[in-house]
């Protein structure tokens, strides 16, 4: 209601997709680099090789890929990361905010 200081459910669900999907996005390229390092450091350790640079440190990665790849290759897979964690968090984030008022009321 109006007078409620709660969200309904619909604009919770709205909010918590939103900012879901955006938090996906916006940190996808830290997961990518992460991703990769590690894939990187595990073909290593069993002795294999991969193509492509090497990464030194996670900035070095960083920049590699921004360099090499653009702005494209930093966003890859950012569709993939945000269909997973916008219902993640619209769930988490909903009942959240729905057990949160129930509460309030009865108090």
């Amino acid at each position: 209601t109006r007078d409620s200081p709660h969200l309904s459910t619909i604009a919770s669900l709205t909010c918590s997709s939103t900012a879901g999907a955006l938090a996906s996005i916006i940190t996808n390229p830290l997961d990518l680099v992460k991703l990769r390092m590690q894939v990187q450091r595990r073909a290593q350790a069993l002795g294999a090789t991969i193509p492509g640079e090497t990464y030194n440190h996670f900035f070095a990665a960083l920049w590699s890929v921004a360099r090499t790849e653009g702005i494209r290759g930093l966003l890859r897979g950012a569709l993939t990361r945000a269909a997973f964690h916008v219902p993640n968090t619209a769930c988490t984030f909903t009942a959240y905010e729905a057990l949160k008022a129930y509460l309030a009321e009865r108090s």
